[in-house]
């Protein structure tokens, strides 16, 4: 059976570890032990790695992102479209919303898991965006009608561009109006998923592209 990532796992792993010498005449070195180095050193290749300090997913990397899955309003009954891939280089997603139905919203995101942002102080993106505006997207609750966190992106009319703010300027919304209030270290430290979405009134087709997003 090949090997699935654990569900639910947040984006980063990092695993520290002596090498095993390849010599089966130690007696110290034991099937199950060698089995064990092999694991982490595959799943330190398929999860995106960070360094010290800092959380970050780094999409030229092979795996990142690989976990990320499109979600569109055709979950309520939307005609909205979302298409998510990865290159070598970055990952994009590209699509066009519709309103239709009453649908509206088309999003990308990160599995579920245990995302504190609490230690962080700004959040670091290059991408390029063509089309309507995206927003980053902080999850506290699955039930999508309880306030949640977003920071807009604008277009950059398809040129690559890297930004950063700081988190404490991340602005909570309930459904797609803003509540006026802004993300507090203990809301940070509670969130249980990242993503992108764009609710704008505009059905022009739209790229968004992504080089890597870092929280530091």
């Amino acid at each position: 059976m090949p090997f699935q990532p654990f569900p639910g796992n947040s984006c980063c792993l990092t695993v520290n570890f002596t090498p095993i010498a390849p010599s089966l005449g130690n007696s110290n070195i034991t099937i199950d032990t060698m089995i064990i180095h092999f694991l982490l050193t595959g799943l330190m290749l398929i999860f995106p790695m960070h360094s010290e300090g800092d959380l970050s997913y780094d999409f030229k990397t092979s795996g990142a992102g690989r976990d990320w899955r499109a979600i569109n309003d055709g979950v309520m009954g939307g005609l909205s479209k979302g298409r998510l891939s990865l290159t070598d280089s970055s990952m994009v997603f590209s699509g066009q919303l519709s309103f239709a139905n009453n649908g509206g919203f088309t999003s990308f995101r990160a599995p579920f898991g245990d995302y504190d942002l609490s230690k962080f102080e700004k959040v670091t993106i290059r991408y390029r965006l063509s089309g309507p505006a995206f927003a980053l997207m902080l999850e506290s609750s699955d039930v999508f009608w309880l306030p949640h966190f977003r920071h807009v992106l604008s277009s950059t009319e398809g040129e690559w561009t890297e930004i950063d703010f700081p988190l404490s300027g991340v602005k909570q919304y309930q459904l797609n109006s803003p509540t006026g209030k802004t993300a507090t270290k203990e809301d940070l430290g509670k969130l249980i998923r990242i993503g992108f979405i764009s609710s704008e009134k505009s059905t022009e087709p739209f790229s968004f592209e992504i080089d890597y997003l870092t929280f530091n």
